[in-house]
């Protein structure tokens, strides 16, 4: 699982730019500027889906259990929604423990990481063999 408490980035909506901020149980989005009716937090238990979407403008969407849609717009895409991602995990998995001080990931490793995702997800390797490659490189952040 990728670490994503206490990271931050520069995040744009429809209404305003702003910033995302990572937590244990939820992001907060943020409006630059003194916008606070703007602020958007998600709870992770409440996400139903995230969707990646990389047209001319790269997006996440974020669609919430209520139905609710937000549309987050910024040009490392990928990485927001692993955010994301990681933080609903977390929340299915409490007992696995977040270290905020953990190693951060490389960005070569995470560029490996997505590349195994993707072909897992297309059908190239099994569960076990996903599995097993992606431990391989997790295993030097633990």
């Amino acid at each position: 699982m990728v670490e994503y408490i206490g990271k931050k980035m520069v995040v744009d909506t429809r209404a305003a730019d702003g910033g995302a901020y990572f937590e244990s149980d939820h992001f907060l989005w943020k409006a630059r500027g003194y916008y606070p009716k703007l602020d958007i937090i998600i709870y992770y238990k409440d996400i139903r889906d995230v969707i990646v979407v990389n047209g001319r403008k790269k997006r996440v969407e974020v669609y919430t259990n209520n139905g609710q849609r937000y549309d987050f717009y910024l040009y490392k895409a990928a990485t927001f929604a692993e955010f994301i991602n990681s933080g609903i995990e977390a929340c299915k998995h409490p007992e696995i423990e977040q270290k905020s001080e953990s190693k951060a990931i490389s960005d070569e490793d995470l560029i490996r990481l997505k590349q195994l995702s993707d072909l897992h997800k297309d059908g190239v390797l099994s569960d076990e063999q996903f599995d097993t490659q992606k431990n391989e490189i997790l295993k030097k952040y633990n």
